[in-house]
């Protein structure tokens, strides 16, 4: 199996494996193909926050189960070894793997040890989710309506900004903000103060994430929750919003308001 390094200049021969996206930036991608030229796969990571994050790892169906993977996986170790010494992350749900989880089984060895566990349970929030919380339920809306964040002063607009890339560890603010679902991205302020604030990002497929959630102000978040999801009930259908509780506090929060979302266990391989 021979390897590549996919740049923008020879991304146009792997564009059946490989999103042409994850070949500018900070992304470090890289394509598997055989002797006579036939494209196996490919695999792409991200660096960010010391670390590198797999942002995707297709191999083509005939070539599944052939080693194709694994080896993706050590060629791309061994590339970003000579830029850093930095570890790979990849996250996936357990439920809808395809294999993700055998696949770092199998590839760990004394000499390419791989740390593979459960990490966190992701949400999947729809409005009725929202609506049908006790706890939304029992809190006096804020007198204050929810704004969009895009609506504010920019001065208040850049302080919510601040806060966000400095907690997800931004390397790319234009490319976040572009990436932004503005309509379901609110905030709460009382007296020139923000109480309260959300961002909801949206992928290449529509898919939407809440990817920050920030209040001082307990009723403030609700009112801005209720709010988002008199959006989702309005222009996004049956759509859900995924919410990653990444920290104890996160968890506690998910569970409280959002008891009866969808959760899919997500774990986590380190190499």
């Amino acid at each position: 199996m021979n390897y590549l390094r996919v740049t923008k200049e020879n991304a146009s021969d792997f564009s059946s494996v490989l999103p042409e996206r994850f070949c500018t930036g900070r992304d470090v991608s890289l394509a598997a193909y055989e002797d006579d030229g036939a494209v196996c796969g490919a695999v792409s990571v991200t660096y960010g926050d010391n670390q590198y994050d797999v942002n995707w790892l297709y191999v083509v169906p005939e070539k599944r189960r052939q080693y194709v993977a694994s080896g993706l996986i050590r060629e791309i170790k061994s590339m970003v070894n000579v830029i850093g010494i930095y570890p790979i992350r990849a996250e996936f749900e357990i439920s809808d793997d395809n294999g993700l989880y055998g696949l770092f089984l199998s590839v760990s060895d004394p000499d390419f040890p791989v740390e593979l566990d459960y990490s966190y349970d992701r949400y999947y929030v729809t409005a009725e989710d929202l609506l049908s919380s006790e706890v939304m339920k029992k809190f006096k809306m804020f007198s204050d309506t929810p704004i969009p964040i895009w609506n504010m002063e920019e001065s208040f607009r850049n302080s919510v900004m601040d806060i966000a890339m400095e907690h997800l560890a931004v390397t790319d603010p234009e490319t976040f903000e572009e990436s932004c679902e503005k309509k379901l991205c609110l905030a709460v302020m009382e007296d020139n103060e923000i109480l309260s604030f959300m961002l909801t990002q949206v992928d290449q497929n529509r898919n939407l994430k809440l990817s920050y959630l920030y209040s001082k102000a307990p009723a403030a978040l609700m009112s801005m929750l209720f709010r988002s999801s008199q959006w989702l009930k309005k222009d996004y259908r049956k759509a859900q919003i995924t919410f990653d509780p990444v920290t104890k506090e996160a968890e506690k929060l998910a569970h409280k308001i959002f008891p009866n979302a969808e959760t899919r266990a997500v774990y986590e391989a380190e190499f």
